[in-house]
C-alpha cells in the first residue's frame, strides 16, 4: 500500500518571511530556508515566529510583544474573529493578518494583528500567494476568511516603493481590516480540515447596500480653530489646545468681582454689630450677610484656582508624544507616545438641524462635542467644547446612518464643523483615525 503524506505548501513573503503549511499546522518562519520537512534538501535551523494548530496558536514571546498579543504568546482559535488578507494602497502590497475578537479588556474593540506582507508591486503580482496563505491559516484554525480586495483600476507606480516599518504596515492595512467587520470586502469560507467536522461561520456575507449619492469632497481646514473657551493653534513643535485669552480675563474678573462683593458683605455685617448703627430687623440678617461673604470668598478662590491649574494639551511632533501640562508650571497630568495612541475619539450629542436656505444647500447644524485620545487602555480627555455649529452636506445620509448603532469613522461631509476638522488635524499628526461616538 502506498503511503500518502500530507501535502506541504510554502509561501515566501517580504522581509525574508516564510510560511509553511502542511495540512495540520501553519507556521511562520523568520527566514527563507525551509525547516526540517519531508523533501527538504538540507535541514533548517530557523525558529518559528508563530505556529497555528487546530486547537492553539503559539507565538514567540518577542513576536507576541511586538504585535501587542498576550505576553505568553498563547491564543485559541476562539480568540480570533477572522483571518484577513487585504490590499494596502499606501504601500501597494498585500498584507495577511488576524482580527482578534472584541473583549472587555480591549474596550470591546477589534484588534488587528499583522502577520506577513508581500513585496510592493501590481495588485495581481502576489495576490494568489497572499490569498492561499490566508486560506490555509483559516482552514487550520477553522475561522472565517475575508479578502479585502484592491481597488481597480490602480494608479501607476511612480519610482521604487520603499519598505515601510511594521508599525506603519499595521496602520496601513488596519483600516481595511476593521472595515471588513463592517461589511467591506469579500467573504470566502475556508474549507474545514478533513479531520474536523464543518463549522458554520458565525459571520454572514454583507447585505447589498442601497445605492447612495457620492459625498462631496471637503477640503481639510487648518488651525487656528477658535471655540467659546478653547482654541487650537499650530506652534513650532506641533499643535496645542489651550484656553482662550478672553476666558483667562473673564476668570480673573470673576475672582475680583466675587472678592469685592465679599468685602462689602463683611463690612456691612461687621459694621452693624460694632459701629452702633441702627438696628437691623430681623436681627439675623447681618449674620446671613457674613455667610454670603464667606461663600463669595470661596467662589473667588475657585475662579483663581482654575487659572492657576489651567492646562494645555500639546501634540509634540519632535518628541512624538501627546501630553496635558499646566500652562504656568508645566507639570504634565498625562502623557502618551504616538505609538501607543489607537485613535482620536469625538463624543457628541446627536446632531441638531438648524435649518437651511434652500433644499440644495447644506443643513446648518449644532452639537455638543468632547474630544479624547484613546491609548489602548483609557480615554484621555483633551477638551470639552460645548455647543459647536457646523454644516451637513448630505442630511439624508446622516439621518440614515443614525439607524446603525456603535462607533463610526469620521466623514467630514456629514460633520463639517471646526471641532471635527480639528480632530482630523490631530489624527493626521498622530497618524491614527478619528472615530465618532454619538451619545
Amino acid at each position: 500500500m502506498q503511503n500518502h503524506l500530507s501535502s506541504t505548501d510554502t509561501f515566501h513573503a517580504a522581509h525574508d518571511l516564510t510560511i509553511i503549511h502542511d495540512g495540520s499546522s501553519w507556521r511562520l518562519y523568520n527566514g527563507v530556508q525551509a525547516p526540517d520537512l519531508p523533501g527538504s534538501e538540507q535541514p533548517g535551523t530557523l525558529i518559528a515566529l508563530l505556529e497555528a494548530q487546530v486547537h492553539q496558536i503559539t507565538c514567540l514571546p518577542a513576536f507576541a510583544k511586538a504585535r501587542n498579543l498576550p505576553g505568553n504568546g498563547q491564543l485559541e482559535p476562539a480568540d480570533i474573529a477572522r483571518v484577513v488578507v487585504g490590499w494596502a494602497p499606501e504601500s501597494r502590497n498585500w498584507h495577511l493578518g488576524i482580527l482578534l475578537a472584541p473583549k472587555p479588556q480591549n474596550n470591546f474593540q477589534q484588534h488587528w494583528c499583522g502577520l506577513a506582507s508581500w513585496p510592493s508591486g501590481p495588485s495581481n503580482e502576489s495576490y494568489d500567494q497572499a490569498r492561499r496563505a490566508g486560506l490555509a491559516l483559516a482552514r487550520v484554525i477553522n475561522r472565517p476568511f475575508q479578502l479585502v480586495p484592491a481597488p481597480e483600476p490602480l494608479p501607476p507606480m511612480s519610482g521604487e516603493t520603499q519598505p515601510i516599518t511594521s508599525t506603519q504596515e499595521m496602520r496601513a492595512i488596519s483600516a481595511a481590516a476593521i472595515a471588513a467587520s463592517n461589511g467591506v470586502g469579500t467573504y470566502e469560507q475556508a474549507a474545514p480540515r478533513p479531520v474536523t467536522p464543518p463549522v458554520t461561520s458565525p459571520l454572514t456575507p454583507p447585505r447589498a447596500q442601497p445605492v447612495v449619492e457620492p459625498l462631496p469632497a471637503i477640503k481639510h481646514r487648518k488651525p487656528p480653530f477658535n471655540f467659546e473657551e478653547w482654541t487650537m493653534r499650530e506652534i513650532k513643535r506641533g499643535y496645542v489646545w489651550g484656553r482662550r485669552g478672553r476666558w483667562l480675563v473673564s476668570a480673573v474678573l470673576r475672582a475680583a468681582g466675587y472678592g469685592v462683593l465679599a468685602l462689602l458683605f463683611l463690612l456691612l455685617g461687621i459694621g452693624t454689630q460694632t459701629r452702633g448703627l441702627a438696628a437691623v430687623e430681623p436681627g439675623w440678617l447681618p449674620w446671613l450677610g457674613m455667610v454670603v461673604a464667606i461663600l463669595l470668598v470661596g467662589l473667588a478662590m475657585r475662579a483663581l484656582w482654575s487659572v492657576v491649574v489651567m492646562a494645555d494639551v500639546v501634540i509634540d511632533m519632535p518628541r512624538q508624544e501627546a501630553r496635558c501640562q499646566g500652562r504656568f508650571f508645566g507639570q504634565p497630568t498625562w502623557r502618551v507616545s504616538f505609538d501607543q495612541i489607537a485613535y482620536v475619539l469625538i463624543s457628541q450629542t446627536p446632531i441638531r438641524p438648524e435649518g437651511r436656505d434652500k433644499q440644495a444647500k447644506p443643513m446648518n447644524t449644532s452639537q455638543d462635542v468632547w474630544l479624547h485620545i484613546y491609548d489602548g487602555a483609557a480615554f484621555l480627555p483633551v477638551v470639552t467644547l460645548g455647543q459647536v455649529a457646523g454644516q451637513c452636506h448630505a442630511w439624508g445620509q446622516l439621518r440614515q446612518s443614525y439607524k446603525s448603532k456603535g462607533r463610526r469613522r469620521l466623514t467630514l461631509a456629514l460633520y463639517d464643523t471646526p471641532a471635527h476638522h480639528a480632530a482630523q488635524v490631530m489624527a493626521d499628526a498622530l497618524q491614527v483615525e478619528v472615530w465618532l461616538d454619538i451619545r
